[in-house]
């Protein structure tokens, strides 16, 4: 499977991110997530975590989840050049 988005990791390098993914998400499935986030860390990115939300789908109850997820921040290596 290709993913389009993946050609745009070199544009987002630079910026401090979290994908959250839902490991039943049959959608955007997990494994488009942690390419995306290899496809980022490739192109020199140093502050991307993938975090799975296990069990949840696509049209799952993300809303009763974002609360906690949105308050999260990413952990940047203490050497990383990503702006905070």
């Amino acid at each position: 499977m290709h993913f389009r988005f993946v050609q745009q990791s070199t544009r987002v390098a630079a910026i401090p991110q979290i994908h959250f993914s839902g490991t039943a998400d049959t959608v955007v499935p997990t494994e488009a997530a942690q390419r995306f986030v290899r496809a980022v860390q490739a192109a020199g990115g140093r502050c991307v975590q993938l975090q799975l939300a296990p069990g949840l789908g696509h049209d799952g109850d993300w809303a009763g989840r974002w609360r906690a997820m949105l308050a999260e921040a990413p952990s940047c290596p203490a050497s990383s050049t990503a702006a905070p």
